[in-house]
């Protein structure tokens, strides 16, 4: 049973070893660099100021829009409820519409005392009425042609049929295509565009600026825990060599060659080093948390460093210029940036008072 409980052990210290990751500075940069939110927060903002840009390069092309509409009615819109006949009258040397009647006209009489007027365009038959001829109703009682117009019989009507004051209306449609080219805009698009790349240069060098100081917080991260692991080995080979100390000085003791305050003197230094160790220890564990946290793995995975037992020195590259590392600089690109933008802005306040020419045209076709 103990054999079996001992090669289970062993088993799982094999599988934990086994299941260490073991990186190294470059390949915790790249971990850092892809797992970093910020930095795709920043990548992120590239890509919208990339299509702000080509957003303002548009610009320069005619603005070509179509519209459309379209209407359906259950019935047509008629003028006329039904069929209208129109009376047929003749014009009068005023040029007025009237019954063809004049002073010159000759009455024929009639054989129940009446008379009427063939030249006349109505067949109402006329009475006198104090020397006047009035025509008479149908009903033979005389009226005024002025007051009473209905009561007119015209001889001749003109349909106007209902059919020809209809109008299709069911099926309405309009639709149409318009563009406007810009020709003349006193600079406002130029300067648009000018602005628009300036800000996706100013979201690049962002990216820059986080990626470059992801990569130092990543490096002092990772050289942190390399220095708290030197520190915890030697921690533990101090401890053990006050702990040997502390053996040797009980064996003194014993053998009346030490005193017990020489021996206690080296328990506190035992356990002085005990704490010593622990605070290493701690001071590793939080390292490696923190590396772990910038490599987006989680924050209780065992990382193994391949430099953990560097003892070389590395080579340092030689410095560059000064000139070439303040031209590199993200922060100084985003100023010059932000100095072309505010160049730009007080081109476009300029160009308000200047007069704008565009070229427009359209088409549009309607039903009916």
């Amino acid at each position: 049973m103990k054999k079996i409980l001992i090669i289970a052990c062993c088993a799982c210290c094999i599988s934990y070893l086994h299941a260490q990751k073991s990186v190294d500075l470059q390949e915790c940069r790249q971990l850092a660099l892809e797992h970093n939110k910020s930095l795709k927060i920043a990548e992120e903002n590239v890509r919208a100021a990339q299509s702000l840009s080509k957003a303002a390069f548009a610009e320069f092309f005619p603005n070509i829009s179509a519209y459309g509409t379209y209407r359906h009615n259950q019935k047509n819109l008629s003028l006329l409820g039904e069929d209208a006949h129109l009376p047929v009258g003749m014009m009068d040397a005023g040029g007025n519409f009237g019954t063809g009647i004049t002073e010159s006209s000759l009455p024929t009489p009639n054989a129940d005392g009446t008379f009427s007027f063939k030249e006349s365009a109505i067949n109402n038959k006329f009475t006198l009425v104090n020397g006047q001829a009035v025509p008479l109703d149908t009903q033979g009682n005389p009226f005024d042609p002025q007051q009473n117009p209905e009561k007119l019989l015209w001889k001749n009507y003109a349909l106007l049929p209902k059919d020809a004051m209809a109008f299709d209306i069911q099926n309405i449609f309009v639709g149409g295509i318009s563009f406007v080219q810009p020709v003349f805009m006193g600079g406002k698009i130029i300067q648009l565009n000018t602005i628009a790349k300036s800000n996706q240069r100013i979201a690049e060098a962002r990216v820059q600026k986080t990626a470059e100081e992801l990569l130092v917080n990543v490096d002092e991260a990772y050289w942190r825990v390399v220095s708290v692991e030197n520190k915890v080995r030697l921690a533990k080979e101090y401890r053990n060599l006050v702990a040997q100390l502390d053996t040797n000085m009980q064996a003194l003791q014993e053998e009346g060659l030490a005193t017990k305050a020489d021996a206690l003197k080296v328990k506190v230094k035992l356990n002085e080093a005990d704490v010593s160790l622990t605070k290493a220890e701690n001071g590793l564990n939080l390292s490696r948390m923190a590396l772990n946290q910038l490599c987006g793995l989680p924050l209780e995975e065992a990382v193994e460093l391949k430099d953990a037992e560097l003892e070389e020195s590395i080579d340092v590259q030689p410095p560059v210029s000064i000139e070439q590392a303040w031209a590199n600089r993200p922060e100084v690109k985003m100023l010059a940036q932000a100095g072309n933008i505010a160049e730009a802005n007080k081109k476009m306040m300029v160009s308000r008072f200047m007069p704008t020419v565009a070229l427009t045209g359209g088409y549009v076709t309607t039903n009916p």
